[in-house]
């Protein structure tokens, strides 16, 4: 595959195996596959939520970047969790920032 963006009529099968692994673990509502565009790629969701989701996920990964470049000796973003109250959204880019997965899922009773 080129080092050109990814469209959801060629993702590979390794990342659809991928979402179908994340979807199946317990407490994991949906899985989304988002371009660097913020369009989304392929999800386990309802499209329409997933496309919402996509958007606004794109939005945080690029403050988050600023941010981590701003503070020194930060590094590159790596990955980052959103909480509310009984949800959490995991986010984690790809470091060819060909793509990001997003998982919502339950939050974790501690």
């Amino acid at each position: 595959m080129s080092t050109a963006s990814i469209d959801e009529y060629h993702l590979p099968a390794m990342m659809k195996s991928v979402i179908k692994k994340l979807s199946a673990r317990q407490g994991v509502i949906g899985v989304v596959l988002v371009d660097p565009d913020g369009l989304t790629l392929d999800t386990s969701m309802d499209q329409l939520q997933a496309e919402i989701i996509s958007g606004w996920v794109q939005i945080l990964i690029s403050k988050a970047k600023e941010t981590a470049k701003t503070v020194k000796g930060a590094g590159e973003m790596v990955s980052m969790a959103v909480e509310a109250d009984s949800k959490e959204i995991l986010i984690t880019p790809d470091t060819e920032g060909k793509f990001t997965i997003v998982v919502l899922r339950e939050k974790e009773k501690y």
